[in-house]
């Protein structure tokens, strides 16, 4: 399912329904949606593996469940979308707007998030970031309880008063030089080379 780039560019109601009753559409892996406005969309479970959706408005989109493995988002509208439980191994997220979106146990391993946005309404409870790129990126007060930062690079990452309680990582992690110590203070061993920071109290919330 193929879109021509023109000022026509593929609107929701082309691709699939939304609303609760909408029917679960199959688009053709690698489908090429840049810069369409799926707003409202429902892909719930959806294979858009390696789809093109480089600034495309997925705002408010259900995407849950949905396989994004290797898809180009970058700079894509994400605000208040649901990827809980999605795919999102290698995908390209750099600059992507997730302002409070639910990324609730999806798989982000090997990611590309560099300078995407996040905020406090940003949960990404229980996500697999394993070697995802976070460098530059917005994670201001956002939740990231539970997910794994194994060999993630948050290098320059800003990320005042986001949730650490029981974060893992690992020496492959490169956390923002003000909380290198921190987090070494805050975490316990749990295996050879696995760390996990404490859950309760200050040592689970990163620092202003």
């Amino acid at each position: 399912m193929q879109f021509p780039l023109s000022d026509d560019r593929p609107r929701a109601d082309q691709v699939a329904g939304t609303g609760p009753c909408a029917p679960r559409m199959v688009i053709e892996s690698g489908a090429d949606l840049s810069e369409a406005d799926l707003c409202g969309i429902v892909l719930h479970r959806a294979d858009l593996s390696r789809a093109k959706l480089g600034r495309a408005n997925l705002s408010e989109a259900d995407l849950t469940r949905t396989d994004l493995s290797g898809a180009d988002l970058h700079a894509a509208n994400l605000f208040r979308a649901d990827l809980s439980e999605a795919c999102l191994a290698g995908a390209d997220l750099a600059g992507a707007d997730l302002c409070k979106a639910l990324l609730i146990r999806a798989d982000l391993s090997g990611a590309d998030l560099t300078g995407a946005r996040m905020d406090k309404r940003t949960v990404l409870f229980g996500a697999k970031l394993a070697g995802a790129r976070l460098t530059g990126a917005v994670l201001a007060g956002a939740n990231l309880a539970g997910a794994d930062l194994s060999g993630a690079d948050l290098a320059r990452t800003d990320m005042p008063r986001a949730n650490l309680a029981d974060v893992s990582w690992d020496g492959g992690t490169i956390w923002p030089e003000p909380l290198v110590q921190i987090v070494a203070e805050r975490s316990e061993r749990v295996s050879s080379g696995l760390y996990r920071i404490f859950r309760t109290g200050r040592a689970a919330v990163a620092p202003e």
